[in-house]
């Protein structure tokens, strides 16, 4: 059972941006902003999966990889879409084809586009927020995680590799990324 105080224990989050399309002069409040909403969430008791493509030397293949399975991993995906992009687009796709829950917030301002407003009808676990601060995302989540069951434990999930000796299709499990 949670403390009162830490209201989104037990939970994972994979909170998403777009970092392609960043202008250089919107860097630094870009990552302020949301540096302060992952500290946010954690106060409150999340675990959070960090992004893996803000490492240079992650390969295209490791990165697509390894945010996948966060995506696929975390309870919920929490995006801020301030900025649009592709990976932000496919991660928000990803978790949608598995009926997953996504949170999309984007600026009052902001245009985004219908393909990522409408996801609701594909996926009823999707919503989609405006917000004026970042910050005000965190009473959305505490909402969205107060109506749902808490998780059990997770099993890794499996990937079939060949035997090296006999050619034996064999399984193992997959390493996860660990939310901190």
């Amino acid at each position: 059972m949670p403390r009162q105080d830490r209201p989104l224990e037990g939970w994972t989050i994979y909170p998403a941006r777009s970092l392609s399309h960043v202008p250089k002069r919107m860097a630094k409040k870009f990552d302020s902003d949301f540096e302060r909403l992952k500290r946010a969430l954690r106060k409150l008791g999340a675990k959070i999966y960090d992004f893996a493509g803000i490492k240079p030397a992650a390969s295209a293949e490791r990165t697509c990889d390894y945010d996948l399975m966060c995506v696929e991993c975390a309870d919920l995906v929490l995006c801020d879409h301030r900025l649009q992009g592709s990976g932000i687009g496919v991660e928000i796709a990803w978790k949608c084809a598995l009926k997953g829950h996504v949170i999309v917030g984007a600026p009052k301002h902001r245009y985004v586009s219908k393909m990522i407003c409408g996801f609701k009808v594909r996926n009823p676990n999707f919503e989609f927020v405006r917000y004026k601060d970042i910050l005000d995302l965190v009473p959305i989540v505490l909402a969205h995680f107060a109506g749902r069951q808490r998780p059990g434990p997770k099993a890794p999930p499996l990937e079939q590799f060949p035997d090296p000796t006999t050619q034996q299709s064999l399984f193992r499990q997959k390493k996860i990324p660990v939310a901190t």
